[in-house]
Parts: C-alpha cells; sequence; structure tokens
C-alpha cells in the first residue's frame, strides 16, 4: 500500500512553493492519474514514493507551474538520479510523454 505524504511536515511554503496550494495538489494528482499511477521512467513502474516533476524547471517557467503536458510522474529513485541534470533531461521527457500520446491516439483509430 502505497504511504500517503503527510504534508504537515512540510511548511507552509517549501523550497519556495505551497504544497498545501489546491492548484498545485490537482495538478500532481492530475499528472499521476495520466501516468498511471507509476514512474514513467522506461522499464520502471514502481508505484510507491510518486513525486510529480516539472519538466521545465519551477522556478524558470512559473506560466507553465500547473500546466499537465509540463510535469511527468516518476519515483523518488529516478527523481534523484535527474537531479541537477534536469535540463539534460527535458528533451527525453518531452519525447516519452509524446510518444505514449501517439501510442494512445493509434489505439483508438
Amino acid at each position: 500500500m502505497a504511504r500517503k505524504k503527510d504534508i504537515r511536515r512540510y511548511p507552509k511554503k517549501f523550497n519556495g512553493r505551497n504544497y498545501n496550494d489546491a492548484a498545485y495538489t490537482k495538478f500532481r494528482h492530475n499528472v499521476k492519474k495520466r501516468d498511471g499511477g507509476s514512474c514513467k521512467w522506461p522499464g520502471c513502474r514502481n508505484r510507491n514514493r510518486l513525486q510529480v516533476h516539472h519538466i521545465l524547471k519551477w522556478s524558470d517557467y512559473p506560466n507553465l507551474r500547473f500546466i499537465l503536458s509540463n510535469g511527468i510522474t516518476l519515483c523518488e529513485r529516478h527523481h534523484k538520479i535527474i537531479r541537477h541534470n534536469e535540463d539534460y533531461y527535458i528533451q527525453f521527457f518531452q519525447q516519452l510523454l509524446g510518444l505514449e500520446l501517439l501510442e494512445k491516439i493509434k489505439e483508438l483509430v
């Protein structure tokens, strides 16, 4: 059973983000739902300790903070792997999500 994150552990603002903000909560929920509740890293289908990663940085693109296509679900392990190398993975994540969208469209046709 997946462990629920206790938002009381975080101050109202943590890392410049308000984790209690309704828009941010909805964004994270919608990204995880779109991604089937599992890590999107190729070959990983971990369903525990999931985190939503902003493909284009939260700090650099404030107008994209809550846009569904700017988020991807990663397990804690893979999120740590990309930390401090986020720019390197932008195209990788965009292609990954784009390829999955194409596959879903093909299924409908």
